[in-house]
């Protein structure tokens, strides 16, 4: 790789939004795009107040700059690297791609010893707003929440490409959505060998609804995110600098057509605190429900109005903080489609500053608890442990 292109790259990864590009790069580089879009900040201004003032310029005028000419024959070239990213060699090949770059909708990150394109998932979801307006031809965007057309599995398949799928389907379930770079990594490190992106993307193009994922924007996509809005709120919620977890083979295995919900002591306490107060019949369904929330960090107020849709009511405030307990307990042990596929347990105190359900101070994520046979069962039953979830635990 040139110097040229070394210096423009950013260590981040595929599927980053615009905030994490930005913050990777220096006030200098910064300003350029300051200048670029007109704007004045303070010379004594901090790096974060300037980034925060890029990023709002770049989202400000990406759409107008999509629906213009000169928008408009760049945006195949961007389809292309959303698609695919492009890989950099010279400073000829940089110049095709020099004025979107400078305007904040297209960064370099660095693949080994090439440069590789990457656009800000932010950028994707403007530029699909604006393709959307245009093809109703009315102008007005359509619901985001319209579901796609399911894809049904190729005919055939090898062994080798079965493998993949399978691969690919218990990422899904782990992350929610994903990149195909992503992919290709995870393969790359469980297996201890490389692998041809092309041979990656062959196998995946068979792949169907049936399977557990799909492929859209670029994303591997778990088929519980049935609409566009679905998988980008998850995008919206990384943190910055968050990176994805790593599984191993049998973690892998674990999550091949499985969510794995019901792995921890935790769920049998919140499913048994649950199923005292909505009946055998329900209880299947709200957990279900309840997990594809906490994949999501949905609100407490939107766990609370979900319940109430199924006849779940709390009679005092007790009652509703012993379920947010068990619930946040539960939250804790799952691998977390917002957090990259970590298990809260698993990470930083400050990576979860964003997160909507926080362990009380002191409480200690990775400490198990131990409960005797003749203490209180931690479901709030009022019965002994011995005569409770202890049975359904074993």
């Amino acid at each position: 790789m040139i110097k040229q292109l070394k210096e423009l790259c950013i260590k981040t990864e595929q599927g980053s939004n615009l905030s994490e590009c930005l913050n990777k790069y220096t006030k200098t580089q910064i300003k350029n795009i300051l200048d670029l879009y007109g704007v004045k900040v303070a010379s004594a201004a901090k790096k974060q107040e300037m980034t925060d003032a890029a990023e709002a310029a770049i989202k400000e005028n990406a759409a107008a700059y999509f629906e213009s000419d000169e928008g408009r024959t760049q945006r195949p070239l961007i389809d292309a690297m959303i698609a695919a990213p492009l890989r950099l060699n010279s400073s000829e090949d940089f110049e095709k791609i020099k004025n979107i770059y400078d305007k904040g909708i297209v960064f370099l990150r660095e693949d080994g010893e090439e440069a590789e394109t990457l656009v800000p998932a932010n950028i994707i979801a403007i530029l699909d707003s604006v393709s959307a307006k245009e093809a109703d031809g009315m102008g007005e965007e359509p619901p985001v929440s319209e579901k796609r057309i399911p894809k049904a599995a190729a005919a055939e398949r090898s062994e080798k490409e079965a493998e993949i799928i399978r691969f690919a389907g218990a990422l899904a379930n782990i992350y929610g959505v994903y990149t195909m770079l992503q992919l290709k990594d995870v393969w790359d490190y469980t297996h201890q060998r490389g692998i041809a992106p092309a041979e990656l993307q062959e196998a995946v193009g068979k792949a169907g609804d049936e399977d557990g994922f799909y492929q859209e924007r670029g994303f591997l996509i778990s088929t519980l995110l049935d609409s566009e809005e679905a998988y980008r709120r998850i995008i919206e919620k990384y943190g910055l600098g968050d990176t994805y977890y790593y599984p191993t083979m049998d973690v892998i295995d674990r999550y091949d057509g499985s969510m794995c919900m019901d792995d921890s002591p935790e769920y049998v306490y919140l499913r048994s605190f649950i199923e005292r107060k909505c009946g055998g019949e329900k209880i299947e369904r709200v957990m279900k429900s309840l997990h594809l929330m906490a994949l999501r960090d949905v609100s407490p107020n939107g766990l609370v109005d979900y319940l109430a849709e199924e006849g779940v009511d709390f009679t005092d405030l007790e009652e509703l903080n012993q379920f947010f307990a068990l619930y946040t307990a539960w939250f804790y042990n799952l691998r977390i489609w917002v957090c990259k596929g970590y298990k809260p347990s698993e990470l930083k105190d400050e990576k979860l500053s964003q997160r909507n359900f926080k362990l009380p101070a002191g409480a200690g994520a990775n400490k198990a608890r131990k409960i005797g046979r003749n203490d209180p069962c931690p479901c709030c039953s009022g019965k002994k442990y011995k005569n409770c979830c202890m049975r359904k635990i074993g």
